[in-house]
């Protein structure tokens, strides 16, 4: 390990500042605090190996976003930079250098506390971007209780340093460099020349001047002396007789040559050929290396022009590249900011739609006026960010002209290294092209988006993926950020292998050229990355509240057109305020059926959306191979069940009724199975199975519970097995039906009567069935089942063996283990209490259907396959 020992000069201290924005914009000032942390670089990684830093946090405003920024400080004292694993110290020249690196991102682990919270958090932030953001901000974010909304009652408390990542080291890793390079020079200089001191001796005069010639070609020194010790050397040589000296400058030389060293060779062949003897081999042996030596420089400048000609056509690739890319990102925004504008203006047409033409008027010239100040005050933002980006760009530039001008300092054309340096440097640029951050903001395509019903809720539902997409786009910008800045570095560092204005050295200005426009644009990305992020949840929460306003505009609307005809001929004994009131109270239940509505339909998606992402796993499922005990499998799965269910209707114009009707649902299930045997013959399985669902419909609140097991014993070959089936079911469900609702989605005009129907059940299920089974499987568990049921549900009076319910069940499963089934039965006995005579107990149909997936968790014959 090779240090420098100078006066220590750095500390590096961080102040950390925590800000705590409000939802509501009001700020409000919280607790302070201010805690001092130190870190240590680990020797694998580069970077200032102490930094001692101080934390300063304050809690500003209510729950709306929480930032984090910082200030970089340093100060004069004691510095020690690790690279590539040992420790260098500042001193004289890289004293500069040294003050030259700072935090470019950094990890904090720290305590947040508040009324029912305690958890520890990675608190990040990243240099130059005016702030930063919590890792997981999004659970303080969710304050719901007045105490929780109390900035007052929160407290961060910093404990410790994750990490620190430090840039602005290229000078400071250069100036290493460069001094190991010269170190290493230096000691193999001093190597030869002691060994050419070692030679001379033991009088082995050829052996010095081979050491000395080699000292020589190192260089680096003064030759003063070694000049001088060739010379005695030389002289000694020639005081021996003719044909010895020349026999051992030969030998010599030939050593050289086998070395490698071509022109150290030629030098000693031609003192050999100076001596005089008539030996004509070292005269061929110079001619032959001088051709060598001219071949070896044509085949360098072959390479290089095979370089240069690579070089051109991956600039011309990236040029492409960059500029599709350009065009599909401005298409991106543009569609963004489109689809941005038709929504607002919808949204503000569809307010302006219920106002008259005078209120229309007044709404035009306000929003006009708002428009203008909301451009006015962009077009100045706009105007100021521009300006940073330009100076920050500037002094950016100004950076890698004195970082260039110490590159091109010492500059001989290698093809190798060059080859080496440049292979790296475009692996590194093309890591960073290749992260994209644009991308993820795209939404992952969702089972809802083929679903009209579900339409109206689709952005609840968005809603955390687009969060979590912002979040992995700022990381991704940092990130961008980095390799771009890498990048740069070793283009620079592979600079000092070209000739000055050589092909390639003008290809590497290109291309580090390419990576500050690169630059430019994630530096602008970075300063909108927050900006855009508020602006979005701030129209969002605009939207929300305009799409709540226009629905209660139409069911006051739907109210108004219901109770039209009471205000044209009212009724004995019906008063105008009695109207009134009869009409809130039905806007009210148009509301409630709304509210009741997104519920459902909120549940429906996210359980059936869990669901698919369980049966996109692609892990396989069981396969058969002779005898087999205990595979365990797992089943997740979505679909439609219709259960018959008794209602009881009530009206204010006529007495109570019970009908009967049909509980619809969509259930989400998952089950666990075991097969106790699984073999050619026998198949013997158990299953456990629950589900829930409900079914959003507007003025209709349905909702279900099933639970219960079953046990499966199939006989037989091979291809044809005699399925048997026990099972227990229970089943719980409420179904409420406002037809008043329901009858004005169909006529707006249509009287209410305060017509309600309520019904539920709650009851168990025996169910014995067989059937047969054509089993499939070779690799995987394939088969159809067709089974036929007798069922008793415990409300049911007749008895299973005398009387029972038939029902019947279709079951495909396929590769990959996917699975249908449908289950039907005909005229089914209806659950749930008749309140109220029931005219027509008319039997209605059940039916079902399930699209599902079966997986393989553990099987005994390769257990390792599983838990390993």
């Amino acid at each position: 390990m090779h240090t420098y020992y100078r006066n220590p000069a750095q500390h590096l201290g961080i102040t950390l500042l925590l800000l705590l924005l409000a939802a509501t914009n009001i700020r409000a000032q919280g607790p302070k605090g201010t805690t001092s942390l130190s870190y240590e670089t680990p020797f694998t990684k580069n970077g200032l190996r102490y930094t001692q830093a101080d934390f300063a946090w304050n809690l500003v405003g209510g729950f709306g976003e929480m930032e984090l920024s910082y200030d970089l400080t340093t100060h004069p004292d004691y510095t020690k930079y690790n690279y590539k694993g040992e420790p260098y110290y500042s001193h004289g020249e890289s004293e500069s250098m040294f003050r030259q690196v700072k935090a470019s991102s950094f990890k904090v682990r720290a305590r947040v506390e508040g009324p029912g919270f305690s958890e520890e958090m990675i608190l990040s932030g990243t240099a130059g971007a005016g702030g930063g953001w919590f890792g997981n901000s999004r659970l303080l974010m969710s304050a719901k209780t007045k105490e929780q909304k109390v900035v007052g009652n929160w407290s961060i408390t910093p404990l410790e340093i994750i990490d620190i990542n430090w840039e602005g080291a290229g000078p400071l890793q250069q100036h290493i460099e460069r001094n190991n390079a010269e170190l290493k020079r230096r000691l193999a200089y001093d190597q030869a020349y002691e060994a050419g001191m070692a030679a001379a001796a033991r009088q082995d005069w050829p052996g010095a001047i081979r050491s000395y010639e080699k000292a020589k070609s190192i260089g680096g020194r003064d030759l003063t002396n070694l000049t001088q010790q060739m010379a005695r050397a030389q002289e000694e040589i020639r005081k021996k007789g003719v044909k010895e000296s020349y026999d051992e400058l030969l030998k010599a030389a030939e050593e050289i040559e086998q070395r490698g060293d071509t022109k150290a060779a030629q030098k000693i062949y031609e003192q050999a050929a100076a001596t005089g003897h008539d030996d004509p081999a070292a005269s061929r042996a110079v001619q032959r290396l001088v051709r060598q030596i001219e071949a070896d420089q044509q085949r360098r400048n072959e390479e290089a022009a095979t370089l240069k000609a690579k070089a051109e056509e991956k600039a011309r690739e990236h040029a492409a590249t960059q500029q599709k890319e350009a065009q599909e990102v401005k298409e991106k925004m543009e569609a963004l900011r489109k689809a941005q504008e038709a929504a607002t203006t919808a949204r503000h047409d569809s307010l302006k739609s219920a106002m008259d033409a005078e209120q229309r008027r007044k709404w035009d010239e306000a929003r006009a006026k708002q428009l203008q100040e909301q451009q006015a005050q962009e077009e100045a933002d706009e105007k100021r960010r521009e300006d940073e980006l330009k100076e920050q760009a500037s002094k950016r530039r100004a950076r890698d002209e004195e970082e260039l001008a110490r590159f091109e300092q010492d500059m001989a054309f290698d093809p190798e290294r060059y080859a080496e340096a440049i292979a790296e440097a475009e692996t590194a640029h093309e890591a960073a092209l290749a992260i994209k951050p644009f991308e993820a903001l795209e939404l992952k395509r969702e089972w809802w988006d083929n679903n009209a019903y579900i339409q109206v809720i689709a952005d609840e539902l968005y809603e955390d993926q687009r969060q979590n997409n912002e979040q992995e786009y700022a990381r991704r910008i940092y990130a961008e950020h980095s390799a771009l800045y890498n990048a740069k570095n070793l283009y620079m560092a592979a600079i000092p292998f070209t000739d000055r204005g050589s092909g390639l050295h003008d290809y590497l200005l290109q291309r580090i050229k390419w990576c500050n426009e690169d630059l430019d644009l994630n530096e602008a990305m970075r300063k909108n990355i927050y900006r855009d992020t508020n602006t979005r949840r701030n129209m969002r929460g605009q939207a929300k509240m305009m799409v709540e306003a226009q629905r209660r505009y139409i069911n006051s609307q739907r109210a108004d057109a219901a109770f039209l005809i009471y205000d044209l001929h009212p009724t004995d004994g019906q008063t105008p305020a009695g109207n009134y009131l009869d009409k809130m109270a039905f806007e009210e239940k148009l509301n409630k059926a709304d509210e009741q509505y997104k519920r459902d339909a909120i549940i429906t998606g996210a359980t059936q959306s869990v669901a698919l992402n369980l049966m996109a796993d692609d892990s396989k499922t069981a396969d058969e191979a002779g005898k087999r005990t205990m595979i365990w499998n797992v089943y997740t799965g979505i679909g439609y069940e219709s259960l018959p269910i008794l209602m009881n209707h009530t009206r204010k114009s006529s007495v109570g009724e019970t009908k009967t009707g049909t509980l619809d649902i969509m259930p989400g299930a998952a089950e666990f199975n075991v097969l106790y045997r699984h073999s050619r013959h026998i198949d013997l399985a158990g299953h456990l199975r629950g589900a829930y669902g409900v079914y959003p419909s507007e003025g209709t609140a349905a909702s279900a519970v099933i639970w219960g097991g079953k046990g499966r014993l199939d006989v037989g070959v091979k291809r044809f097995k005699l399925a048997n089936t026990v099972e227990y079911i229970s089943r719980a469900g409420t179904l409420t039906e406002d037809h008043d609702v329901i009858q004005s989605t169909l006529n707006a005009s249509a009287t209410p009567d305060d017509h309600m129907a309520n019904g539920e059940f709650n009851y168990s299920l025996l169910r014995v069935g067989t059937g047969f089974k054509l089993d499939l499987s070779d690799g995987e568990d394939l088969y159809v089942l067709l089974q036929a049921f007798a069922e008793k549900p415990s409300f049911y009076p007749e008895d299973l063996l005398k009387n029972p319910i038939y029902s019947y069940r279709l079951e495909v499963q396929g590769y990959s283990g996917f699975n249908i089934t449908v289950g039907y039965a005909q005229k089914y006995a209806i659950a749930g209490t008749a309140r109220f005579p029931l005219s027509d107990r008319s039997n209605q149909n059940y039916m079902s259907f399930m699209l599902g997936k079966t997986w393989t968790i553990f099987d005994s014959s390769h257990p390792l396959d599983y838990f390993n």
